[in-house]
């Protein structure tokens, strides 16, 4: 597979090639670039394994299910 670049000259003619650029102006002010807000889910809490994962349990009864199912 080539992924070399073709040569300017088969691509853009001679002759836009020797004047100058049209359509730059400098004296226009650029448009504002768009945001974009991104809202992520909070990251799973951290549950440890073996034993120390009944003592989480324990301390956080609500999210005990997470010993069971976890994250991966």
């Amino acid at each position: 597979m080539d992924l070399t670049p073709p040569d300017i000259h088969k691509v853009v003619p001679a002759r836009e090639l020797e004047g100058p650029l049209t359509g730059l102006d400098d004296e226009e002010e650029p448009e504002p670039t768009p945001t974009v807000e991104v809202n992520r889910e909070k990251a799973a809490p951290y549950v440890p394994g073996g034993i120390a994962g009944v003592w989480w349990g324990i301390t956080h009864p609500s999210q005990a299910w997470r010993i069971f199912a976890p994250v991966q």
